[in-house]
């Protein structure tokens, strides 16, 4: 299948430009890779991971709940997603506690 192939070959390109830090562009390759597979839960995943190390919390965590809402019967998308989701929320509690801390 096309699509197939041609998901496999963004997700790569992103994951190579990830690792190299051009987040920008691993972030641009694997939207491109959800319009050919947008039911693939992995995807969101990764584009959660991507918008994480750019320091866009809140975006990453649309895209983490996405890969949750998506992740079917799989248990490692679902276990995954929550463990970041969890993450999420105690830097928020965290955060919330230190502004109300007197220094």
């Amino acid at each position: 299948n096309k699509a197939d192939h041609y998901t496999e070959a963004l997700v790569n390109l992103g994951n190579a430009y990830n690792q190299n830090g051009q987040l920008e562009k691993a972030i641009e390759n694997y939207q491109k890779a959800v319009e050919f597979s947008p039911t693939n839960y992995d995807l969101y995943d990764k584009l959660g991971n991507a918008y994480n190390n750019a320091g866009e919390s809140e975006k990453a965590f649309e895209y983490y709940l996405k890969a949750l809402e998506l992740r079917g019967k799989s248990p490692d998308a679902d276990n995954n997603s929550k463990v970041k989701i969890g993450e999420k929320s105690r830097i928020e509690k965290e955060s919330i506690r230190d502004k109300g801390s007197v220094r």
